[in-house]
């Protein structure tokens, strides 16, 4: 399917850089276009009476749980199904001071159902806190998505409120963020889309370094072929030395400075030379 797409013949990458094709027809013309979309099941208003940060028992409780079940069962699986190899926890450690004192931003490619998960798994006993599109908490997701750590960005200002006072509290308590900056996810989609402005903004307002940690993939190969079919590739999780916010430049210029750096670092760690979109739009 790929060898038709017009985004993968303007694709290069580095020799050695495994490409899946899982027969999908992805878009070449619009990089927020959803290949699957979102079946509604639940009606949620996201106003100022949304709770995007919930204090509650019973909150806590499910939320805990919900990191028992990625320790116990997504993890294992995330191992035995697709052969997940993890670099770069080095880089932790290296920075583990800065990064425990200011929290971080983590970014990367949305490439797979379950990269959230990968990204927990690479980065261990650390909690993610990720703003999502909100018609995603409207479907079978929502208690998974609420429970991992997921705040829908809200329909209106006093929700866009309400929203901004939740990360600050977050920042306070130097919890951690996640943005994929490209938006939308296509499963096992090798080019990087254009990044948009959200993560950029949060890491210069909070002046949070900016941690890119991104998926690659390898061939299924071997004993691996048991547990899924040839096409969907095993994978493996890089983190990358982080990025920090210029805090002498102004907001709107430092912002794009590290939308244009930080899809460059992205795109050199997952092995492209020549990426067929625009840095950003």
């Amino acid at each position: 399917m790929i060898e038709n797409n017009a985004k993968y013949q303007q694709l290069e990458v580095e020799d050695g850089v495994y490409i899946p094709d899982i027969g999908i027809d992805y878009p070449t013309d619009d990089p927020h276009k959803r290949i699957v979309p979102a079946k509604h099941i639940y009606d949620i208003k996201f106003d100022d009476t949304y709770p995007y940060i919930d204090h509650s028992t019973h909150f806590r409780w499910h939320h805990r749980f919900a990191y028992a079940l990625l320790y116990t069962h997504v993890f294992i699986t995330n191992r035995v199904k697709y052969g997940l190899r993890i670099h770069g926890r080095d880089i932790l450690k290296k920075y583990a001071k800065q990064l425990d004192e200011h929290g971080a931003i983590t970014i990367g490619n949305h490439c797979f159902r379950w990269d959230v998960p990968c990204i927990l798994q690479a980065i261990r006993y650390r909690e993610l806190w990720i703003p999502m599109y909100a018609e995603h908490f409207l479907t079978k997701d929502n208690w998974y998505l609420v429970h991992i750590g997921g705040i829908p960005l809200p329909a209106t200002m006093g929700g866009q409120r309400k929203f901004i006072k939740a990360f600050d509290e977050l920042h306070s308590q130097n919890k951690w963020f996640h943005f994929f900056p490209e938006g939308t996810r296509w499963d096992f989609y090798k080019p990087i889309k254009p990044f948009q402005p959200g993560a950029f903004d949060f890491a210069y307002k909070y002046n949070m370094p900016i941690l890119p940690v991104v998926i690659t993939y390898r061939e299924r190969k071997g004993i691996f072929r048991l547990f899924a079919p040839k096409e969907i590739p095993l994978l493996d999780v890089t983190i990358g030395e982080p990025i920090w916010p210029d805090m002498n430049n102004n907001r709107k210029e430092e912002v794009l400075r590290l939308q244009k750096l930080c899809h460059k670092v992205v795109c050199d760690m997952v092995g492209i030379k020549n990426n067929p979109w625009p840095d950003v739009e």
